[in-house]
């Protein structure tokens, strides 16, 4: 019975390492760039918060001509959430990474910015 949990342990800890080794976080970043080109949108932001009930999302509401969206912002790293604001307009194109924001005062063309493996490695090698 010990040799059954000693195997058992062993063939646990060789699956833990073999994840760690093979995993790579770039490769998630790079489907979530992918996925956000495929997207096009413009609309007025009616609400913006963050869903504590729902693993604290960034999440903003427009409306659109096809009815309301909710755009997903925690993976964006560049501070989009922060910058929006409630009667702002946006439009974006599918095959960019550009949002155009059109403001009562200003209009922003903001690029799209996520934290991705290739640029974690290099703060940390800079540090």
């Amino acid at each position: 019975m010990k040799n059954y949990r000693r195997i058992l342990l062993l063939i646990g800890l060789i699956g833990i390492i073999a994840f760690l080794i093979f995993h790579n976080p770039k490769v998630d970043c790079e489907t979530i760039i992918k996925k956000e080109k495929t997207k096009s949108f413009e609309g007025v932001v009616i609400h913006k918060f963050i869903d504590s009930d729902n693993h604290n999302w960034k999440k903003v509401i427009l409306r659109t001509d096809k009815g309301e969206r909710t755009l997903f912002l925690n993976w964006e790293s560049g501070g989009l959430y922060n910058y929006l604001k409630v009667g702002d307009f946006l439009k974006k194109e599918k095959n960019e990474l550009k949002i155009h924001i059109h403001k009562p005062t200003l209009d922003t063309i903001y690029q799209l910015e996520y934290h991705c493996a290739d640029k974690i490695k290099t703060v940390a090698n800079n540090a």
